[in-house]
Order: structure tokens, then C-alpha cells, then sequence
């Protein structure tokens, strides 16, 4: 047997410096002869790579990747390869990474590499795989990967057990999330095209917070589905949700997302007895810009909240924009009509945000009984609202309310 033992290794030019301590290695060099390379073990207690920005860095690839063949000249063993510590520190001031606990049990036959065990720790989270790959044509492979994080949402642990199919031009992914979160994701990637095509199934029967009670928000049977490529995502959800404060609802939002805008052509909600409908559209390629229309009918309050009966009608259109830390709303319509507590119901409002935080109220209107508000005005540092409000029956509104007031 031979092997080389050493307390420090480095290597140094002008992309990477590479610094290994407490190195221990032992092979078999009679395996050369049968044209196979036996490693017995080789231990690494702590191993740093530091890179290097270049002056001249090529430019950001835009085509597919091409994954390189890789044919062994010999067969290979390596019953044990261990890095205590792994350091890596990227270029400028982006942090250093640290992994611990690096093993690696690999063996080759032919042009296929069987990996027996590949584990290591980052943090709180730990990873361990194992399976086939072979790295010629489109890469060949059947892995199977556990990965465990402790205190992963508060002090809730999560797992996932994902499996790698068929090849990495056209990858197999089936993944099954449990613990702190009970969710599969099941479907196909082509992670070497640049454009990412995806057709991917997300599913969990049950998720909300907190976590232990689901009390505050519950979302059951939730299903989301991706499919297309970065030029377009076309996105399906369809779920149930409910809460404390929220009431049950079923909902199904179509969507289209790209790098530089979000489409969301059909939201449609039903709850509270009524539907609501509505549709937005987002863009983020320089600023901020959002857009929204929603449409509710039939709505009865009283699904959710005892004794706030009625059947109500609602229209909104809003848009705003967000520059810097500088966000203005044109909330152009919001009306309400209908009968609350037996009542006609009337409520129709214009209001406007503009970036340099004054509030403009151009019209807000309620009609309910004998109830009557009439506002506008502006908000800055100093409220200049002119309004006349005469609610003489509160209860007319809201169960428990009693009496009334007048304002102008």
C-alpha cells in the first residue's frame, strides 16, 4: 500500500489559491496493473479555495450548456474520502461558505460512476445521496437525495426525499417535503437550456400557520402547476383557504410570469356565498407597476361574521407604481352596492397616493338608510378634508353599535 501524508498542501495562480491541512492518503498500487485505481481512504481535515475576480472575465454565456464526455482511462475505487471542513470564499465581499462532514464512497464501471454515499452539513442543513450517473451523451442517471434541516420554520424540522431521473437534458425530479411542511413536487426540467422549459406539479392536502393549529390561515388541497420556459410561465393554482379572520374561500388564479412581467388574466374566488372575479398584471423589468380590476357579486357578509347580513356588489380598479422607496396608488374606482342588514347599501370612493406621500381624496359617498357621508379632501402633514357626515343609526351597520353622530 502507499499513500502521502502531509500537515499543509497549497496551490496558488491567479484565479484560485487552494490550502489543504492534516492530509492522510493510502491506495493499493498493485490495482494499476488491472487498470484500476484503488483508494482506500483519503482525509482532508480542512480544505479552502479562495477565487479570484479576473479583469477581463468572458462574457455570460447565452447559448445551452454542453455538457463535456468524460471517458475514464481506468476504473476507480474509493472506499473513503473525507473533508472535516470545506472553505470556500468567492471574489470581493461576499461571504466565505463552510461545509463539514464531506464523505464520499465512489466506485466506476465503465463509463458509469456508481456513488455509494455522498453526505455533508451545511449549517443546519444536512445532505447525503447516493445512485448512478454517466457523465457521457446526455448523462445518464438514477439519484436518490435526503435532505434534513433542523429549527427549519421555528423550531420545526423539515425533510425532503428527492429521487433524479432518466437524464440531465431531460430530468426526472420527484421530491416529497414533510415535517414543518407536507408538499411533493412531481415532473420534468431541461436545466441545460437556457430558456429552463419546466413542467412541474406542486401539491400539499395542507399547509397554514401556525404552524401547530393552523388557526391564523389554512390552505387545503392546494395544486400548482408550471409549465413552459422563461419566456413564459404559464401558471395554474387551485386551492381552498381559510382563517380566523378569513373566510372559506375557493380559488383558481391563472397566470403568466416571465423575467420582466406577471399576467394574471383570470382570479376567481368563491366565498361568502358569492363570487368574485378580477384580473392583474405586473411589471418589474425597470420600476414597479401594477394594474388590478375585481369584480365581486352576492357577497353575504354573514358567512363569516354573524349578524352582518346582506348581498352585496363590489367594483375596483386601482394601479400604482413603485420607484425607489417611492410608491404612489390611483385607486380610480371602489364601489359597493347591494342591501346590508336589510338595508340599501351605497358606498363609492376615488382616492390617490401620490409619491410624495399626500394622500388625495377626490370623493368617498356611503348611502345606507338614513345614513349619509359625504368626504374629499387631502392629506399631508395637515388633514384638509372637507366632509359631512350624518349617521344617525350605527346599527344599521354593525351589529352592536348603538346610537349615532354628526360631523361636518
Amino acid at each position: 500500500k502507499s499513500g502521502i501524508s502531509t500537515d499543509a498542501l497549497s496551490f496558488k495562480n491567479e484565479q484560485v489559491a487552494i490550502k489543504a491541512r492534516g492530509l492522510e492518503s493510502q491506495w493499493r498500487s498493485g490495482c494499476l496493473i488491472a487498470k484500476s485505481f484503488c483508494l482506500d481512504k483519503l482525509v482532508v481535515d480542512e480544505l479552502d479555495v479562495q477565487t479570484f475576480a479576473s479583469d477581463n472575465p468572458p462574457p455570460a454565456s447565452t447559448d445551452d450548456i454542453v455538457l463535456p464526455e468524460i471517458k475514464l482511462p481506468i476504473s476507480f475505487n474509493a472506499d473513503e474520502i473525507v473533508v472535516k471542513t470545506f472553505r470556500f470564499q468567492p471574489p470581493g465581499d461576499a461571504p466565505a461558505q463552510e461545509l463539514k462532514n464531506i464523505r464520499l464512497v465512489a466506485n466506476s464501471e465503465g463509463d458509469k460512476l456508481n456513488i455509494n454515499e455522498l453526505s455533508a452539513q451545511y449549517n443546519n442543513i444536512s445532505v447525503s445521496a447516493q445512485g448512478t450517473i454517466t457523465p457521457t451523451g446526455d448523462y445518464p442517471l438514477d439519484l436518490t437525495a435526503q435532505v434534513n434541516a433542523t429549527d427549519f420554520l421555528e423550531e420545526y424540522d423539515a425533510r425532503a426525499d428527492i429521487t433524479l431521473g432518466n437524464n440531465l437534458n431531460d430530468l426526472n425530479l420527484d421530491v416529497l417535503v414533510t415535517g414543518a411542511l407536507n408538499a411533493s413536487i412531481t415532473g420534468q426540467v431541461k436545466p441545460l437550456e437556457k430558456k429552463l422549459p419546466a413542467n412541474l406539479t406542486i401539491e400539499t392536502d395542507q399547509a397554514g400557520w401556525p404552524l401547530d393549529t393552523n388557526a391564523i390561515a389554512q390552505a387545503n388541497d392546494v395544486q400548482l402547476k408550471i409549465n413552459g420556459d422563461m419566456d413564459d410561465y404559464r401558471l395554474g393554482l387551485t386551492g381552498r383557504v381559510q382563517g380566523e379572520q378569513i373566510p372559506d374561500a375557493t380559488l383558481s388564479v391563472n397566470a403568466l410570469i416571465n423575467t420582466s412581467r406577471a399576467l394574471f388574466p383570470d382570479i376567481d374566488i368563491a366565498t361568502l356565498d358569492g363570487i368574485i372575479t378580477g384580473n392583474a398584471a405586473v411589471s418589474y423589468a425597470n420600476n414597479v407597476i401594477w394594474v388590478t380590476e375585481i369584480i365581486a357579486k352576492d357577497i353575504n357578509p354573514a358567512v363569516k361574521f354573524a349578524g352582518v347580513d346582506g348581498k352585496l356588489n363590489a367594483s375596483v380598479a386601482a394601479n400604482g407604481d413603485l420607484v425607489g422607496e417611492k410608491w404612489t396608488l390611483d385607486l380610480t374606482r371602489a364601489q359597493v352596492d347591494g342591501l346590508l342588514r336589510d338595508l340599501p347599501f351605497n358606498l363609492n370612493t376615488q382616492l390617490t397616493k401620490h409619491s410624495n406621500d399626500t394622500w388625495q381624496l377626490d370623493s368617498l359617498v356611503l348611502n345606507n338608510g338614513r345614513n349619509r357621508v359625504n368626504a374629499k379632501g387631502e392629506l399631508t402633514n395637515q388633514w384638509d378634508l372637507e366632509a359631512d357626515v350624518n349617521l344617525p343609526e350605527l346599527q344599521n351597520l354593525l351589529p352592536g353599535l348603538t346610537g349615532g353622530f354628526n360631523a361636518k
